[in-house]
Formats: structure tokens, C-alpha cells, sequence
């Protein structure tokens, strides 16, 4: 938690958070990576609880990424995800993403290996 307090203190990470009831149900996160100053990257992760998929709370809380990242200079941003997840990736998709690689079994779940696919958007 440290760590994450740090980052946002120096302005390398933005948290955001999705509340029902009260609840956090949802969170999503970019943080810079490091290297060429002319050219900043933003990493996504994003993660929905069960339950509350499908109702337009991670393409908002994209959305909201998008913004933010303008506003911390940002030219790219980045996300992964397993190429099983075809939910995630219409949602990606659907805000402007497209894939620019795959990571051949990158993660092993359930005993099976299974690929992870790398998406990019340009936004400025």
C-alpha cells in the first residue's frame, strides 16, 4: 500500500475506484512507465467484480482513464489480457483499443497455459 502511495504522490500511477451501495466493486489503475520523456506510456489494469459485469462499468471507468491520462501528458496506453477473456476485450476493443501483440502461454490456469494478448491506444 506504501508503494501505491508513493507512486500517486509523484504523479506515476492514477487509482480509480467504482462504488454500488457503498461497495467497491471495481477498480482500475494506469501507471507510467518509465524510459523516453517525449513519449509517456500509460499501463491499464482494470478489474471488474462478479456481479456487476455488464453494465457499463469498466468501459466508464476507461473512459475516465482516457481523460486522466491527457491530463498527465500521456501519448499511449496499454493493457493486457488473457486471449480467453473475450468479454475484456470487446470492451478494450470498444473504446479504441487494437491488439498489437500476443504473448504466447504466458499464465497457467486451471493446468492449462493460456496466451495473453497485449492491446494499444494512441491518445494524442
Amino acid at each position: 500500500m506504501l508503494e501505491v502511495i508513493a507512486h500517486l504522490e509523484r504523479d506515476e500511477d492514477f487509482v480509480l475506484a467504482a462504488e454500488v451501495d457503498k461497495k467497491v466493486v471495481a477498480l482500475a489503475e494506469f501507471k507510467i512507465k518509465k524510459g523516453d520523456k517525449e513519449h509517456p506510456i500509460g499501463a491499464i489494469r482494470i478489474i471488474v467484480k462478479k456481479g456487476y459485469r455488464n453494465l457499463g462499468i469498466g468501459t466508464e471507468l476507461l473512459r475516465i482513464l482516457m481523460e486522466q491520462a491527457v491530463f498527465f501528458g500521456l501519448r499511449k496506453m496499454t493493457i493486457n489480457a488473457f486471449t480467453t477473456n473475450k468479454r475484456a476485450i470487446h470492451v478494450y476493443k470498444k473504446v479504441g483499443f487494437i491488439e498489437t501483440g500476443i504473448i504466447p502461454e504466458r499464465h497457467l490456469r486451471q493446468g492449462k497455459l493460456i496466451d495473453e494478448i497485449i492491446m494499444e491506444k494512441q491518445i494524442c
